[in-house]
């Protein structure tokens, strides 16, 4: 399975973003590798 980018997984949040204050989400954030847009698929 290829990686997302930080981009989509962003534009995922953000279309989704209704559904996750439904459930209480109220923060979410990226880390590791996917801050820094080093992601593959061997890592996280």
């Amino acid at each position: 399975m290829k990686p997302k980018e930080k981009k989509e997984i962003f534009n995922f949040l953000e279309y989704n973003k209704n559904i996750l204050q439904s459930y209480g989400v109220k923060k979410i954030g990226l880390f590791g590798s996917y801050v820094h847009n080093q992601q593959n698929k061997n890592n996280n």
